[in-house]
């Protein structure tokens, strides 16, 4: 099992945008991806249905614009921390996350 962090947008396309941060155990990012994937086709009807993965809830709706879909982006952790430690992303928010990643506490 490694441990990754997922990261997509969300956006109204209008006012507002922002990125979710999810850290998640998964067997590998490739499999998280494909399976990923397949959780967020329409069913026979056509609709979308919430489902949850890694004990978080994700809507389909919000892979998908105009139809196509488009892949969250999956980090491993080092990977992940590397790019968001030069982003402009506060340190401190940064840190905050890994340590919520690792199952740690601010003291």
């Amino acid at each position: 099992m490694e441990r990754l962090v997922l990261e997509y947008e969300l956006s109204d396309e209008c006012t507002y945008s922002f990125t979710c941060t999810v850290p998640i155990v998964y067997e590998s990012a490739e499999k998280f991806l494909v399976d990923f994937e397949e959780l967020c086709q329409p069913d026979s009807d056509g609709d979308y249905n919430e489902f949850e993965l890694c004990g978080e809830k994700f809507d389909p709706c919000d892979f998908y614009c105009n139809g196509k879909y488009y892949d969250p982006n999956v980090y491993a952790v080092d990977e992940w921390f590397a790019t968001n430690i030069c982003s402009s992303r506060p340190i401190t928010q940064a840190l905050k996350d890994l340590m919520a990643l690792e199952g740690l506490t601010e003291r």
